[in-house]
């Protein structure tokens, strides 16, 4: 790139990173407080806090990467046309060339991003996720048996501890599980271990009685010696599953679905795998749209802002369009073709519309670009003419005298 281009780049660049990091900001500080009040009543640390916002970031970052490269260059084109940078480009035979190769360039490395941490990061990151919230269940419990009373482990699961035996069991566990309308059941045992494991933990009841009221009027009463409780089964308000989003993409591709367990139906890892590899096609689907709004010198008559208005809802109406058709993508062979033909599509035909035959787009009509935009030669140009009252007239030349 010549330096006027690295110039374009590099404003680009630096305004979709702003972009960027101001949208992740607001959106993982929103997710952050739905979590925050769990982690302060499982007494987790503040490391823990900073680690699990830093693991929040990647899904984050994916979802809005294309947004922010797109605002970050229809902002720059905007601004370059209002102060009269893209004319000066122009006059000086420059050529749309100039700001297309940077708006390129930033989309292929945006692209890149998104490929990267969707396919690689984001797994390992949700994995982590995963992770803080088994701890923060087991320590919700062990908070239970400090406090001598009932703590909500998530809305309608509650438990209640006693105390420590000599070597560190628990003592009079009690469990009321109200999550569902149609039962609530009631577990009592006698004592009761805490089983950390990676990635989770376990509850091993003993000696104890389970009870359920799963028809009107009718008890269900069952007493066990011992009895196993999934600790991350009850995910808390940390609002996390374990899913196909926590699992490597090479593992899911791997993944043969007659064998896979139940919570990996084979819908929502085809969803899971469409997601990953469709996901970085958008801002490379957003660049030709770029150029078709916001490419090319504009008077401040010509009406950009309503241009500008225009590259941002086609961007967000082909990203809309384009997670419909994902979300049916795990049950539907046809959905599952649509969520790589949008991207793909909306390339092709913005592409068409801002390089075919040397024409851009201008608010509802096509506007010819001069000849020297397109390779070829700039006719000749005419005798400059006046219009009065309706009468084209051609001015004469002013002669030496």
């Amino acid at each position: 790139m010549n330096l006027v281009e690295r110039y374009i780049f590099r404003r680009m660049f630096e305004f979709a990173t702003i972009a960027l990091a101001i949208l992740t900001l607001v959106i993982l500080t929103t997710q952050l407080l739905n979590h925050i009040g769990f982690l302060v009543e499982s007494r987790q640390s503040f490391l823990t806090l900073v680690t699990l916002a830093l693991m929040l970031v990647p899904t984050v970052l994916v979802a809005i990467a294309p947004f922010a490269f797109l605002v970050g260059a229809i902002v720059i084109l905007d601004a370059m046309n209002a102060d009269s940078e893209l004319a000066v480009i122009e006059a000086a035979g420059a050529g749309p060339a100039t700001y297309i190769r940077p708006v390129f360039l930033l989309a292929a490395l945006t692209a890149a991003l998104c490929f990267v941490v969707s396919v690689w990061v984001e797994p390992l990151a949700n994995r982590k996720v995963r992770d803080i919230a088994a701890t923060a269940n087991a320590d919700l419990v062990r908070a239970a048996v400090s406090a001598g009373e009932f703590k909500e482990i998530e809305d309608g699961l509650f438990i209640s501890v006693d105390s420590f035996g000599a070597e560190g069991e628990l003592l009079g566990v009690f469990i009321v599980d109200r999550r569902t309308s149609e039962r609530t059941s009631y577990i009592h045992a006698r004592s009761g271990q805490l089983a950390p494991v990676k990635g989770g933990g376990f509850l091993l009841l003993t000696n104890g009685e389970m009870q359920s009221d799963s028809e009107p009027g009718k008890l269900s009463s069952i007493r066990f010696q011992t009895l196993s409780l999934d600790l991350f089964t009850y995910r808390g308000r940390m609002g996390v599953n374990y899913s196909p989003r926590q699992y490597h993409t090479g593992d899911l591709l791997a993944l043969d679905p007659a064998s896979a367990e139940p919570g990996f139906p084979p819908d929502k890892v085809a969803k899971e795998i469409n997601r990953r590899f469709t996901d970085w096609l958008y801002p490379l689907a957003f660049a030709p749209l770029l150029i078709v709004f916001g490419g090319g010198a504009r008077s401040m008559r010509s009406r950009q802002r309503i241009l500008l208005l225009g590259a941002a809802l086609s961007g967000f109406l082909v990203r809309g369009v384009g997670y419909l058709a994902l979300d049916g993508s795990g049950q539907s062979t046809l959905a599952a073709i649509f969520a790589y033909a949008i991207p793909i599509g909306a390339f092709a035909l913005f592409s068409a519309f801002a390089f075919g035959d040397g024409r851009s787009l201008r608010f509802g009509r096509w506007r010819r670009l001069p000849a020297s935009y397109s390779g070829g030669e700039t006719a000749a140009p005419s005798a400059p003419r006046l219009s009065r009252r309706g009468v084209d007239q051609p001015v004469a030349a002013a002669d030496g005298g």
